[in-house]
């Protein structure tokens, strides 16, 4: 599953757009962690035209995600650099951060698919009814279930 999340200061005197190269060095420092004990996968962050940070994070469907998951982001920017970053702390908190996921579309909202997509589904269907194991007979389910709502 995939979410987006924008990264503020929680101190209104300073912008993460400001500190944008110490927050991309904290958030590949805290990538391998958060990978190796929770299986969280964090991108390079990016900017928008309003001058917003957002940092898209991936994590598994199992799994639920906490914005919790992100204080190393701020633990090591306040261990590295704490004469900078010590004055903008508020409310024992460094950072802000705000979810900016998309809501997935009820399936009235889905459109119909095309046929070259509809072929290609087929063609898949086929390959996958070659094979006798469960998930091959899964995944045909899902496709023929798929290819029966767009008819």
């Amino acid at each position: 599953m995939t979410k987006f999340i924008q990264i503020d200061f929680h101190n209104p005197n300073i912008r993460a757009i400001d500190c944008f190269q110490d927050i991309e060095e904290a958030i590949r420092y805290t990538r391998k962690n958060l990978k190796i004990r929770h299986n969280i996968t964090l991108h390079e962050p990016s900017v928008t035209s309003e001058n917003k940070v957002y940092l898209k994070v991936d994590f598994p469907y199992s799994q639920d995600f906490s914005i919790r998951n992100l204080r190393g982001i701020a633990a090591y920017l306040l261990k590295r650099y704490p004469k900078c970053y010590r004055k903008y702390v508020k409310n024992n908190r460094l950072f802000v951060f705000y979810d900016f996921t998309p809501e997935i579309p009820g399936d009235d909202i889905l459109k119909p698919l095309t046929s070259i997509e509809r072929s290609n589904l087929v063609i898949e269907f086929i390959r996958l009814l070659d094979r006798v194991d469960e998930d091959s007979l899964r995944k045909a389910k899902c496709i023929k279930d798929i290819l029966e709502e767009n008819v």
